[in-house]
């Protein structure tokens, strides 16, 4: 298996453990707040910002993920045109 399929397999799962690792945290936000505990609802907004935040580099992750696979393709295709060159010739 090539390294760049490596990188895309881990890279996918670490996305998506950061995901739901945003998810859940965004329920234990809305927990707090929904308790009516002052002191949540004014951290709300900078939960928010800081859970967006991770939310967005696990997409960011997701893309490079994607990436890589498409790395890896090229790369297998490149290797099968030069083998089929090889045995043809």
């Amino acid at each position: 298996m090539p390294g760049t399929a490596r990188l895309f397999i881990v890279g996918m799962m670490m996305a998506m453990m950061t995901l739901l690792a945003a998810v859940i945290l965004h329920f234990v936000a809305a927990s707090a707040i929904a308790g009516g505990s002052a002191s949540a609802l004014a951290n709300a907004e900078m939960w928010a910002i800081q859970l967006e935040g991770v939310r967005r580099l696990a997409i960011a992750v997701y893309l490079l993920s994607i990436a890589r696979g498409l790395a890896t393709i090229v790369q297998v295709l490149r290797f099968q045109a030069t083998r089929i060159r090889e045995i043809a010739g």
